[in-house]
Formats: C-alpha cells, structure tokens, sequence
C-alpha cells in the first residue's frame, strides 16, 4: 500500500441534520476506510492524483451516514442523489389543478396592475382637464 489519503465532506453536509429515507431516524456520521487499487472497477470513484504514485493500492478514509436502525450506510454522493431526486419528484408530482391556479393567479395579478395604471391615468387627464 502506497499512501493514505482523507477525503473531506462539504461543509453543508454537516450543516443540518440528515435522516434515514427507510425509517426516519437521525442518521449519525462514521469513519470509513477501504484500500482501493488503481487497476480495480472501483477507482473509477476515486482520485489517485492526490498520491505520491498513480498506481498501486491506496488507503483511503472518507466520511458515510449510518442508520442504526436498518444498518444501512448512506455516502455522501448517495445523500445528494436521493435529495436532488426528492425535489425533482415533488416538482414533476404537482397536480394540473395547482399548475392552472398558479397560472390564473399570475394573470390576475397583471390584470389588477393595468387597471390600477389604467385608473391612474384617468385620474390625471381628468386633473388636467378641470384645471
């Protein structure tokens, strides 16, 4: 084994609390370590530039979310997949109805915008005209 490297987390994933998407429960942060060599599937996901040699097996330590009560481990790049997933399905799940509302709201609003200009400008001519 050559070198050993840390891989640091975000500073924003440490920010807020993260739960399990099984059961809910307050996920807590772990130490791992797994010995990767270069020639292996896996050093697809890692970076070996970082060490003295780009071959060989490296060490590398490197932060993961568990769940103690389904005894699953959660990385990092895994928790960004499922929230990014979790907000695009809660955009694409809206109902028609909430689309159109939004949609009649919006014209409203501009409809109240041109009559209030439109008031005003009667207001003034009507001004100009007594004076």
């Amino acid at each position: 084994m050559n070198t050993t490297y840390m891989l640091e987390a975000p500073f924003f994933v440490f920010k807020k609390k993260h739960y399990c998407f099984n059961c809910n429960q307050l996920l807590e942060v772990k130490n791992v370590s797994k010995i990767v060599n270069s020639k292996s599937p896996e050093a697809k996901d890692f970076d070996f530039s970082c060490s003295d040699s780009l071959f060989g097996s490296i060490k590398y330590f490197y932060n993961v979310f568990y769940c103690k009560n389904c005894n699953i481990y959660y990385s990092i790049k895994e928790l960004i997949e499922k929230y990014n997933y979790l907000k695009m399905s809660k955009k694409i799940n809206e109902t028609d109805d909430t689309i159109i509302m939004k949609a009649i709201s919006k014209k409203i609003k501009c409809e109240k915008i041109i009559l209030n200009m439109i008031v005003f400008i009667l207001i003034i001519l009507f001004l100009l005209f007594i004076s």
